[in-house]
């Protein structure tokens, strides 16, 4: 993988939109911002001794177009995929998650020739891939690479998909929780209440017509849901991840005692949203692409730590108690894999 990297540097660069193709890492930043300004990284701040800049300067490309590139080396190591560069030759190798890495295969590509590394020559050049092989340990014991981890989550081996892909079907029971006497906000982990499941909030509340502000929100502004009063009319919006907002909202509440029902019914990847007022259903929303399943944040009486609806500016806690609020869930089988993919995907 190779990255475009541009500078702009009027008093030292005399060619305007220049190429450079000499080989270089972003190790090299640094050191070359020091030479352009000509100041010497300093040995000790603050009374710790600082560590050696191991990068090369690319000063000397500015107005050398042709010149021969005066990296000497590159090592690489992340989450244990690891590679190593030097004269025009890289060798790189990737890591699966926990197995042992004398297991790891080691490719090998002439760069300086095959510019998109599309070429593995492991096989005719075996004592070059072994030079390098070498050398990337060398440069990692200067360069305090180990111990190296477990590998990365990305890279699997098949028995470990197929493993991730059983861990990830999440069997959730019937689940009531209820809170009475609500006078601080607060958040709850109970998110998972609303995760691709028939569900209910049941509130009761005593209502002033001045009364308004959040009952209960999950996620934040990227993404969830949440139900709150706002000119007194009962809202409920539900943010698909910035796309499209899905609202329900009601005529005007009355004052007194109030028994307000959140329905949400699950069917076909659809959600159909019902909002209750003293038993009447007073307003509705289907929401066409419905994802409960990364929100990780769920208050009660404010609206997390950002908006799920952008109309409302937070803080925007409910400014009166909530005498009852009462959550309960289907039970369901869910394939978190399944919704994150739909969550996820490009239309």
């Amino acid at each position: 993988m190779k990255d475009p990297l541009i500078i702009s540097y009027p008093d030292g660069i005399s060619e305007e939109g220049g190429i450079r193709s000499q080989y270089h890492h972003v190790s090299d930043i640094t050191p070359t911002i020091l030479d352009i300004l000509g100041i010497r990284k300093p040995e000790i701040i603050g009374g710790v001794a600082q560590k050696p800049i191991t990068g090369t300067s690319l000063s000397y490309t500015f107005n050398e177009k042709d010149t021969p590139t005066r990296k000497p080396v590159q090592y690489y190591e992340q989450s244990g995929n690891r590679g190593i560069w030097r004269d025009g030759w890289k060798a790189i190798t990737n890591h699966l998650l926990k197995l042992s890495y004398e297991d790891d295969e080691w490719e090998l590509y002439h760069v300086d020739e095959d510019y998109s590394e599309d070429n593995n020559v492991a096989d005719k050049y075996p004592e070059k891939l072994e030079q390098l092989k070498n050398l990337w340990f060398a440069e990692a014991g200067k360069n305090n690479v180990f111990p190296l981890g477990t590998g990365s989550y990305v890279l699997r081996s098949k028995e470990q998909n197929e493993q991730d892909e059983e861990m990830m079907k999440l069997v959730l029971k019937e689940e009531k929780y209820t809170y009475k006497g609500v006078i601080e906000p607060f958040r709850t982990g109970r998110s998972l209440l609303f995760n691709n499941r028939n569900n209910e909030v049941r509130i009761q509340i005593d209502h002033k017509k001045d009364a308004e502000g959040t009952l209960y929100a999950g996620g934040m502004r990227l993404g969830g849901y949440t139900l709150f009063i706002k000119d007194n009319k009962l809202r409920y919006t539900y943010n698909a991840a910035l796309r499209t907002y899905y609202r329900a909202v009601t005529g005007e509440l009355p004052e007194g005692k109030l028994d307000i029902r959140v329905i949400t019914k699950v069917l076909d990847g659809k959600a159909y949203v019902s909002l209750y007022v003293n038993g009447k259903e007073e307003a509705s929303t289907v929401i066409e692409r419905f994802f409960f399943g990364l929100e990780v944040n769920f208050s009660v009486k404010d609206g997390n730590q950002s908006s799920v609806d952008p109309e409302n500016t937070l803080p925007f806690e409910y400014s009166h108690d909530i005498d009852r609020i009462e959550f309960t869930a289907a039970p369901a089988t869910i394939d978190t894999k399944e919704l994150i993919d739909e969550y996820f995907r490009i239309d």
